[in-house]
């Protein structure tokens, strides 16, 4: 009996612990740490498929589950190896919001002419915003560029178009949706830029600014009873203007009589801005060579027309005449004028 109750009690110490060192409880693994998930890229390679053609380039910059969201920029070349870069906002892997581009195939309209070339500079949701450049060619071969203005995608505010070729104008001064729209003074300007070439100052700049009517009037031929008679520099003559140019910087009107008409044409295309007239023309002697600059279109001239002017002088231009002399002739913008029969 003592024997059974001894192995009892101890069959009961050890299972309660007792009267002995017990073996440890194992110890739980430990569950890993899951691995943050990036939330910035470098090169990360990516192809952006962009106004209907695929990029294959790298992207740097802010992701989400490994695709751009955020700020960074891309780099990548199409098929055909043309570039496309944007360094700015993205949402889901495509460019939206504000941000730089370079785009060498992009297309937008100019002069109401669709045109594809390369585009750099600022950007908003994917289309030219703000200040940007954009070069191209036209379909007569000639290579053209424009600096300005943009908004979605097309020229706007002030911004310069340039020609790379010999009689085209250089139109500088306001766009509207990719449209030449200047007021009469960079019209004017404008006209400037080809034969003949003039630059306006500072003082006859401001002089036309005083004068709104010379392109705000719908009758410029009305010289016998002209608003401009009782304002013009008497004494000024063409003469004075050749050889004494510095008289043209205190800018008045002249009365010129008695202009041969050699030739004219017309100069149109200005958004909001009457047609102008440009003639050449000479003093009755054919001795000094003028281009007479009109806001409107006469209704008949001719060759030896004899017409009358008060005009203003703002500069003398070299021109080639046909026997491929060098000449200069006087650059006047007419107020009225009269062309007799």
């Amino acid at each position: 009996m003592k024997k059974i109750t001894a192995i009892l009690l101890l069959l009961c110490l050890t299972l309660t612990g007792c009267g002995g060192n017990a073996a440890p409880a194992p110890t739980p693994e430990p569950t890993p740490a899951p691995t943050p998930e990036p939330t910035a890229a470098e090169d990360l390679p990516w192809t952006l498929d962009w106004n209907g053609t695929e990029y294959t380039g790298v992207y740097s910059g802010a992701v989400e589950h490994m695709i751009p969201q955020g700020e960074g920029a891309f780099i990548g070349r199409s098929g055909p190896g043309r570039i496309f870069s944007w360094d700015g906002g993205w949402i889901a892997g495509l460019p939206s919001g504000e941000g730089e581009m370079t785009d060498e195939s992009f297309h937008t309209r100019i002069q109401d002419v669709p045109c594809a070339g390369t585009y750099r500079g600022g950007a908003a949701d994917g289309l030219p915003t703000g200040a940007g450049s954009f070069a191209s060619v036209t379909a007569e071969g000639v290579p053209f560029a424009y600096e300005g203005g943009w908004k979605d995608g097309l020229p706007e505010g002030e911004g310069t178009l340039t020609y790379d070729a010999e009689g085209y104008f250089t139109r500088a001064g306001r766009f509207t949706a990719g449209r030449f729209t200047p007021n009469w003074i960079q019209a004017l300007e404008t006209v400037g830029t080809c034969e003949p070439c003039f630059t306006l100052s500072d003082e006859q700049r401001a002089f036309l600014e005083e004068h709104p009517e010379l392109w705000e009037s719908d009758e410029h031929l009305n010289f016998l009873e002209s608003e401009y008679k009782k304002d013009y520099v008497r004494g000024l003559t063409m003469a004075d203007c050749f050889e004494r140019p510095e008289v043209m910087d205190q800018p008045g009107w002249m009365c010129i009589y008695s202009l041969r008409l050699i030739r004219a044409w017309t100069v149109d295309g200005f958004d909001g801005v009457s047609p102008m007239t440009v003639i050449v023309a000479a003093d009755g002697t054919y001795s000094m060579n003028v281009r007479v600059i009109l806001p409107a279109v006469p209704e008949y001239t001719y060759r030896g027309q004899r017409f009358h002017v008060y005009a203003l002088p703002v500069g003398l231009s070299e021109y080639t005449n046909v026997l491929g002399e060098k000449q200069t002739c006087l650059v006047l913008v007419a107020g009225d004028a009269y062309f007799g029969q």
